[in-house]
């Protein structure tokens, strides 16, 4: 397949995406829990204040969408940002599955995969970080092949930008950051000529981490807790509390403790005018009327102990392999393309074996299938960890950012089976 018609048909395809996308538009936007919070952060942050649930990130988008289009029309602004920053995504990921698999018909389709798999297409269309967390990640991996493989230094302003736009997008993004420490430092020892590229960005890196420190301790000051917002807190309270771990009675606080046991005996209905979330968020969202967030850090830091943490997170892989890796509000037609984060693991574990087994005969592997192995299981790690609940599926949403590069492994090891095949069958013919 020539350069040229390879650019043909990724600008075809990247028009058709926001061909599709807009004909979505048209026929049904996806509403989100989550608006709302979006919306309070934004007057958080507007008004000079550091909000407790969301980073600034996507507040900002809310706000220059309301700005644009007003209160009627929001929401149409943020899906048409998302989507044309997607449409553009697309492109850039068939670069990297070129480059990662070495075929150009694979990469085309894995690029037609990242278009059009209706979950990907109904997360666009959504007011939730989840298609600019994809669209981000893309870029970002895409900046850091740039740098090791010494192209333009534009890379360089590309990473330090999407870098900090993921980070301060979800903090769970945080992940990234010593996984990229890694494998540029791997640059520095292994490829000399590229030691300043390598450095400065490690440098931005540590920019990036001294900002969001800094991030943290301007919202200790204003709510007690060193953290870049109270989300992974709330996490763990809920986890407790579904788990049957949480201890108020060992809280210092003798009138939060008796608070929060109240709370529990009280009847679920009552609490549902406090929250639109099942009856354990309900609780957590009405302690956290009542009390600070540095009350309730308090209640889970005397309950945890290392047996409940270990138990907590075995439990939680457990049921994050049962959870679905498709949009929530699904259609008859996404189903078509659901599957368990079960397979997830099954895939990584597979791919490790294939990476061995590549050393063993080779004597060396590709540090773009490494880098990549690395930062999908990172994430995978940092779901299973942070997520909460036994029954809310909230692990396939919070790996999605990755399921790109699930994509991508899968057809690498499909290539490799299918080159095994072709060459036993050379030999016996």
């Amino acid at each position: 397949m020539k350069k040229n018609n390879v650019n043909r048909r990724m600008l075809i395809l990247t028009a058709f995406t926001i061909v599709i996308t807009v004909f979505w538009i048209v026929v049904g936007k996806q509403a989100s829990p989550d608006e709302m919070s979006y919306l309070k952060a934004w007057e958080s942050f507007s008004a000079g204040h550091i909000d407790m649930e969301r980073t600034p990130v996507y507040p900002f988008i809310i706000g220059m969408a309301k700005w644009i289009g007003g209160e009627s029309h929001m929401t149409t602004v943020i899906i048409i940002i998302q989507n044309i920053i997607a449409a553009i995504a697309v492109f850039y990921a068939y670069r990297i599955a070129l480059r990662t698999t070495g075929s150009e018909r694979a990469a085309f389709w894995i690029a037609i995969a990242i278009a059009f798999i209706p979950d990907m297409v109904a997360w666009r269309n959504s007011v939730m970080t989840e298609s600019l967390a994809m669209s981000g990640s893309i870029f970002l991996i895409f900046c850091t092949i740039g740098i090791v493989d010494g192209r333009s230094r534009w890379n360089i302003l590309g990473f330090a930008l999407w870098l900090s736009f993921l980070v301060y997008l979800r903090p769970s993004f945080v992940y990234m950051l010593p996984v990229l420490t890694v494998l540029l430092a791997w640059i520095i020892w292994r490829r000399r000529k590229l030691w300043k590229r390598a450095a400065a960005a490690i440098g931005i890196i540590a920019a990036v981490t001294v900002s969001l420190l800094v991030y943290c301790h301007a919202f200790q000051r204003t709510y007690g807790l060193f953290a870049p917002t109270s989300i992974a807190l709330e996490n763990e309270f809920y986890d407790m509390r579904q788990a049957g771990t949480l201890d108020p009675e060992k809280a210092e606080n003798k009138a939060l403790g008796r608070f929060i046991a109240e709370t529990y005996r009280k009847n679920g209905t009552e609490l549902y005018q406090y929250s639109y979330c099942p009856i354990l968020w309900a609780d957590l969202d009405y302690v956290i009327k009542h009390w600070s967030v540095k009350d309730i850090r308090q209640v889970v830091d005397v309950s945890r102990t290392p047996q409940n943490v270990i138990k907590g997170i075995a439990v939680r892989t457990y049921y994050a392999g049962r959870d679905v890796m498709v949009y929530p509000r699904a259609t008859s037609l996404s189903e078509m393309f659901n599957f368990t984060i079960g397979w997830v693991y099954l895939l990584l574990a597979v791919y490790i074996v294939w990476l061995l087994c590549e050393w063993k005969r080779k004597g060396d592997v590709s540090w773009i299938s490494v880098f990549l192995l690395f930062l999908s299981a990172a994430n995978l790690a940092a779901a299973v960890v942070g997520a909460f609940g036994q029954n809310v599926g909230e692990w396939g949403r919070l790996i999605y950012p990755s399921k790109f590069i699930y994509i991508i492994l899968l057809v690498q090891l499909v290539l490799s089976l299918k080159h095994n095949i072709e060459t036993r069958y050379k030999r016996n013919n």
